[in-house]
């Protein structure tokens, strides 16, 4: 055991002996300057002894006990040197850094909000539907009759596959953004076209409603009997731009000179992305204009790849040189609709992991050689009488109280800087009470769990070893 002037040391039942071998010359005595030599400490048997080494003052104390229990030995030991209950047993701990807070945080957002997002009422349903893009050669359908007659047979074949629900055709898909956009108004409408609404064109197939669920709020939808006639659906939010307060049912809109008859009006839905609002929706029949590509949708009651390759043969049925890409399910759509906001959860959750293991570890370490430098100090405190919950607890609120503290400014930071991840959140507020709670709790929970393991190892300190090998 070395002592030194601000460090001296003390020994239960011990008496220093002279090493073999010194491991460091011996310091001779000068004015003002005790002899200092090392020495090794041994048991004494039976003796009852208290020694403690005063190095700075030259002194040393030597106090007998009437026997070996605790409370004598705690007795001799606050005669000699009062440790004070409420010393520290951690002198510095980092406080957790700002940033992680803030990760934690920017991550519960982010996930919050891509929850909401791919959980929000789209107007329609996804769940079993498979789709097929079709693309018709120029060169052999050059005319819209041939087109139409083409998607008009693959249909029959698809609703005649065993398992198969409910079969339509679309221009286009849903949540792959705006396609066709048109200008259209009433038939006495005279304003200008700049102030006229604009709305997305589909052309679809009779029981394109049914096949992805969307409700008709009025009306009907397209039958075979509309083929001689020019009619239209429209979306509830392009009924209220046209005749707000009316009933839009038989009334005519004119789109770029082509008259339509509304015949229903569906309900709106998200059609060109998750994160915006229903845009105006105008579903024409294809025949009235049958495109070169179209998507065939195919609603089942089973998994929709196990019809796919029966979807594919159907298709080649009518004409077995039109190329079937791969098919993909409406489900895998919409996952890659909100491919770009999964990434950036995803990224920013795997920073926020970082830092969070960063900081379960870094207080660990530091907790738990505090300790160990300080198990002298824990063998004083607990031969005095200290219980080990008095210890678990003080090791616990001195390691958390930076913790804590770091974490009231990273939450203080997160609030500041909501301003900055709001435009990447949908219908989540930057400020998010259920974010900011989970996030704190996380990282409360982490930091202690750090804490406590060095913190049961401290209540474990045999308070005779500790001072005998410190």
């Amino acid at each position: 055991m070395i002592s030194t002037p601000n460090n001296p040391s003390y020994a239960l039942d011990e008496k220093p002996v002279t090493l073999h071998a010194d491991i460091r010359p011996p310091i001779p005595a000068a004015p003002g300057r005790t002899a200092k030599r090392d020495n090794e400490y041994k048991r004494c048997g039976t003796a009852n002894v208290f020694c403690a080494v005063e190095p700075k003052a030259g002194r040393h104390f030597t106090l007998p006990t009437p026997n070996r229990s605790a409370a004598e030995f705690a007795q001799a030991l606050e005669t000699v040197v009062p440790v004070p209950v409420e010393a520290p047993v951690v002198e510095t701990l980092p406080p957790v850094r700002r940033r992680r807070p803030v990760l934690l945080v920017t991550a519960g957002l982010l996930i919050a909000s891509f929850v909401r997002l791919t959980t929000i009422d789209k107007g329609f349903d996804v769940e079993r539907v498979l789709a097929v893009d079709v693309s018709l050669p120029a060169a052999k359908y050059p005319n819209p009759e041939p087109r139409a007659a083409f998607f008009q047979r693959v249909l029959d074949q698809a609703r005649a596959l065993p398992g198969v629900k409910a079969a339509s055709l679309s221009s286009y898909l849903p949540l792959q953004g705006e396609s066709w956009i048109d200008v259209v108004k009433t038939e006495n409408d005279a304003r200008p076209e700049a102030q006229l609404p604009t709305t997305n064109i589909r052309f679809v197939s009779p029981g394109y409603f049914q096949t992805l669920h969307i409700a008709l709020r009025a009306g009907r939808d397209f039958e075979p009997g509309d083929r001689t006639r020019m009619v239209a659906v429209i979306s509830a939010a392009l009924a209220r731009k046209l005749w707000p307060g009316l009933d839009p049912i038989g009334r005519k809109l004119n789109d770029y000179g082509r008259v339509q008859e509304v015949v229903g009006v569906a309900a709106d839905v998200r059609s060109t992305s998750l994160d915006k609002d229903p845009v105006n929706m105008l579903y024409i029949p294809y025949w009235q204009g049958p495109r070169f590509s179209s998507s065939i949708l195919v609603r089942t009651g089973m998994d929709p790849a196990g019809i796919a390759s029966a979807l594919r043969a159907a298709i080649w049925i009518v004409d077995s040189e039109v190329p079937v890409p791969e098919e993909r399910t409406l489900d895998q759509v919409m996952s890659a609709s909100v491919a770009r906001r999964r990434f950036q959860m995803l990224l920013v959750l795997l920073f926020a992991a970082a830092a969070l293991a960063l900081a379960a570890f870094g207080t660990y370490g530091v907790v738990s050689y505090a300790v160990t430098r300080r198990r002298a100090e824990l063998g004083i405190r607990m031969a005095l009488g200290a219980q080990r919950g008095d210890v678990l607890r003080m090791v616990l609120r001195q390691g958390m109280t930076p913790a804590v503290a770091g974490l009231c400014a990273g939450t203080v930071a997160a609030l500041g800087i909501g301003q900055y991840v709001a435009t990447l959140l949908f219908q989540v507020s930057p400020r998010d009470p259920m974010a900011f709670g989970i996030s704190t709790a996380t990282l409360l929970a982490v930091s202690a769990a750090a804490c406590l393991i060095p913190a049961r190892r401290a209540t474990r300190v045999n308070p005779i070893d500790a001072l005998r090998f410190d």
